[in-house]
């Protein structure tokens, strides 16, 4: 499954929708809270997040993928992440 907040969802769903066609998308308050969930060991070990860098480096995510958003000029820049260790 992946988490992160709507409009992130919503600016990525191409990306999505080529590379996790078959996982969830799961709705969280904002970005920053769901990289913390995932820090926190609060998500399933195979949930992905939604999240800008500034998420990854606070909460020691790994970047797996950067600039996922479909339209490219669009000044919020989002990536994803994962917990470091995790397969």
């Amino acid at each position: 499954e992946i988490h992160s907040h709507q409009q992130a969802l919503r600016q990525c769903k191409d990306y999505l929708s080529d590379h996790f066609w078959t996982r969830p998308l799961i709705e969280e308050d904002d970005t920053a809270e769901a990289a913390r969930r995932l820090s926190e060991g609060k998500l399933p070990k195979t949930a992905g997040v939604i999240a800008n860098k500034a998420c990854a480096e606070l909460y020691d995510l790994e970047i797996l993928q950067e600039s996922i958003h479909d339209l490219k000029h669009n000044l919020t820049l989002f990536l994803g992440v994962k917990k470091l260790g995790d397969s």
